[in-house]
């Protein structure tokens, strides 16, 4: 049998275990997804260095264009993934969209640069820019 002193010195240690271990799950800050869109093209943002962007843009791959993120962007910004969402009327052509999902490595403030267009094409009519300007705090 054990001593009941040591079982409660045990009780109060785990006791005190838990306890640090929920306040410092309350203090932690989690990361909030901030959304943006097209419409927010030549805009600017306040965002937190734990924060993730998600940009979804408008593409159609059909045509051979497609969204890509620009060397002279930001080194603030760190894509960490990218999905498609196609329309639900399973025609060829069909509008679908992109997301572009983006972990903040420092902070700063810097530009995110985006280009539509078909890689094997240069300034073309077709292509399109997406500029949003970050304050990472």
């Amino acid at each position: 049998m054990q001593d009941p002193v040591s079982i409660g010195r045990r009780f109060l240690r785990s006791a005190f275990l838990l306890g640090l271990l929920v306040w410092a799950g309350l203090t932690v800050a989690s990361a909030a997804v901030i959304q943006v869109s097209a419409s927010d093209n030549g805009g600017t943002i306040k965002v937190k260095q734990r924060d993730i962007i998600a940009l979804t843009l408008p593409a159609n791959g059909s045509t051979g264009y497609s969204w890509a993120v620009q060397p002279n962007s930001t080194p603030l910004l760190k894509l960490k993934a990218h999905t498609s969402k196609h329309s639900s009327s399973g025609l060829v052509g069909a509008p679908s969209t992109t997301t572009y999902r983006f972990a903040l490595t420092g902070k700063g403030t810097g530009n995110l640069l985006m280009l539509y267009s078909r890689p094997w094409e240069h300034d073309t009519p077709g292509n399109k820019e997406f500029v949003l300007h970050v304050e990472i705090q």
